[in-house]
């Protein structure tokens, strides 16, 4: 009889929630549904879920449907098992053990797996996944027959082990189980006493013993331009050089003659390149932004109200999303409301050159009465509230809509009615 338990211990400390991490709700159900989800119709007998963490609030949201034990003490995963022996002893001479935070696992795949171990006869299956880009999980190490040699954390792997992309992930506490790491560490003192007296063995076959205990720890702080390096390798920073470089460049080339920014956009363009070849990126992330930019352009050479500067925002934001959404990066991922900021004011920022662009194309009569309308005069003689002004070279009668103006007076034409003029003055 197969027997299957279901890991839901865990605290999800990488949340940074008090919920516990099996209860965060994923398209609207809790995560631990759909692994039970998934193992419902592998046996008859009910699965055994172990709780920790939240236990209490666990088994109000699951209900009776399952056979619960707990884990008082969180020691890792081999020990969260060994809970659910005494509830399997005597009842299943076969068990499937799954996470419970694992919602893609699907019934027919973790059916195929019990199929596998079972025609294989092999003492222990386990589930494995091939990635197009690994980084951040572990590898599984197979030797030349295809068992499985050994699972090697990344940060511990040979180049020739990275470059495999077969991978199992595994906690600190499982990764030590296994082997993969010597110690685990809350800070520098408890890492320092947890080596002290370990013995390591060196190519040459000479043996070394460490003494950590007292070793006197000494800091060495970045130089400047490493700090400046550190601040550069962040997503939201790479981004918003990536914005401002371009935006500069396309000022250059619209008013070409300056270098101040063009100088600006050439320093933020090479900063980011810098960054993109430190941070994992997504092409297809660069091509919209590439995509968003010509948009904004045509919107410029040939104005459709508004149109393609909405489609260029729409785009603009889609692509700053994927260019840095490489899962499980160290470098975390790109911020949302920062996106949505930058794509706001790089609409805008096009918009107000859109609305440039009409106006040029409509400029303001400049002959005719119409054409006199803004121009500059000079009152010939005092208007109280009439009299007479110079304006574009003739002689007119005019009338002060704003006090009275004294002869000599700049005055400015707010409008021509018949062979009148209505005018104020200039410097009001």
């Amino acid at each position: 009889m197969l027997g299957i338990v279901v890991l839901a211990a865990g605290q999800g400390t990488r949340m940074r929630s008090e919920v516990p991490k099996v209860l965060h709700p994923l398209c609207g159900r809790p995560m631990v549904f759909y692994a039970l989800d998934a193992v419902s119709g592998l046996s008859d007998l009910p699965p055994v879920l172990v709780v920790g963490h939240g236990a209490e609030e666990v088994r109000r949201t699951v209900g009776e449907a399952v056979t619960y034990v707990e884990q008082r003490e969180q020691l890792g995963t081999g020990h969260a098992v060994l809970q659910a022996r005494p509830a399997l002893e005597g009842r299943a001479d076969e068990v499937l053990i799954l996470y419970a935070d694992m919602p893609l696992l699907t019934g027919e795949t973790l059916r195929r797996v019990v199929d596998a171990r079972r025609s294989a006869r092999a003492a222990l299956s386990i589930l494995t996944v091939v990635a197009e880009d690994p980084r951040g999980f572990g590898r599984v190490v197979r030797q030349a027959d295809g068992s499985v040699a050994r699972i090697v954390e990344e940060a511990d792997a040979t180049e020739a082990e990275r470059a495999i992309r077969e991978s199992a992930t595994a906690g600190p506490e499982e990764a030590l189980e296994m082997g993969v790491i010597d110690l685990i560490a809350a800070d520098m003192d408890e890492l320092l006493q947890g080596f002290d007296g370990r013995t390591v063995t060196l190519g040459d076959g000479m043996t070394v013993t460490f003494h950590t205990a007292d070793a006197a720890i000494r800091e060495i702080p970045l130089s400047p331009i490493e700090r400046l390096l550190q601040v550069l390798i962040n997503p939201n920073v790479a981004f918003i050089l990536l914005t401002i470089g371009v935006q500069a460049i396309l000022i250059e080339l619209a008013s070409p003659g300056g270098w101040v920014a063009g100088f600006i956009g050439v320093l933020c363009l090479a900063l980011a390149a810098y960054a993109m070849g430190v941070l994992p990126f997504n092409w297809l992330g660069l091509v919209l932004l590439g995509a968003a930019i010509v948009l904004f352009i045509l919107d410029i050479k040939a104005p459709t109200h508004g149109a393609l500067t909405a489609a260029g925002t729409a785009t603009f934001i889609a692509g700053a999303l994927i260019l840095f959404n490489a899962p499980l990066s160290p470098y975390g991922q790109i911020s949302l409301p920062l996106v949505i900021a930058v794509g706001i004011l790089t609409a805008l920022f096009f918009a107000f050159v859109v609305a440039k662009a009409l106006q040029a194309q409509k400029p303001r009569s400049v002959t005719g009465r119409e054409g006199l309308v803004g121009r500059t005069g000079v009152a010939k003689s005092r208007l109280d509230p009439e009299g007479w002004v110079l304006a574009a070279g003739e002689r007119w009668r005019a009338v002060s809509e704003e006090g009275t103006v004294e002869e000599g007076e700049e005055v400015e034409v707010v409008r021509v009615e018949g062979f009148r003029l209505h005018v104020r003055r200039r410097n009001q």
